[in-house]
């Protein structure tokens, strides 16, 4: 089992399956094996295999949070969003401080066109853990959809604040701060984007629309 979680850790999926199922043919009702495998299929589009791995570890352990989680992971990648969201919530029942599960929840609830709940749970993972990079990045783009762009700039700052070095968040800054019409500081925080990953392509054609925009043809 760590040996297949650390493959899992640095991507390698391929050994990483091969070292749980060996754990599965000698402990077939090891939940964790189960639920990683189950992951790792829903990584590589195998969805019907990942729900049934990811459901037989929560029959095993019907309580565990990470699990209902993982599970509503899963439905997502399906676009099963209605199963994703009753996933999620059962994860936060049973794990009321899971940061992770909140996010989650606010990402499926938006694509359900519920962004005023998708707000509350965003905020909710915030306030849980107020380094989470995720939850502000998508609570920003949430009010920047609801073209709440202030408040919008706002959480994008703080996202680029506490997240790592890389250029989403700060792209999307940027993309906020030309619809206020700020070009010049959108300019600066695109070149920043740019500067970090010049490989990033969303930045540099936010950066082309900011200098289109200021007539820097």
């Amino acid at each position: 089992m760590e040996a297949a979680v650390g493959f899992h850790q640095t991507g390698d999926l391929t050994r990483a399956a091969g070292l749980y199922q060996s754990v599965l043919d000698r402990y077939p009702d090891l939940p964790d094996a189960l639920n990683f495998l189950g992951i790792i299929a829903g990584d590589m589009g195998q969805s019907e295999k990942a729900l049934a791995l990811v459901k037989r570890s929560l029959v095993l352990d019907p309580a565990n949070g990470v699990y209902h989680n993982n599970h509503g992971n899963i439905f997502r990648q399906t676009g099963a969003f209605v199963e994703a969201i009753a996933a999620y919530q059962r994860a936060i029942r049973y794990a009321p401080d899971y940061a992770v599960a909140y996010s989650n929840l606010g990402v499926a609830l938006n694509r359900t066109g519920q962004a005023i709940d998708a707000e509350v749970a965003f905020r909710r993972a915030i306030g849980i853990d107020p380094h989470y990079f995720d939850a502000y990045n998508n609570l920003g783009t949430g009010l920047y959809l609801q073209a709440r762009y202030d408040e919008a700039v706002v959480v994008f700052r703080e996202a680029v604040s506490v997240g790592p070095k890389g250029p989403s968040a700060r792209n999307n800054l940027a993309n906020v701060l030309a619809m206020l019409g700020k070009f010049d500081e959108a300019e600066q925080v695109c070149r920043d984007a740019v500067e970090i990953d010049s490989g990033h392509a969303i930045s540099q054609v936010t950066l082309g629309g900011v200098l289109e925009a200021q007539g820097q043809f």
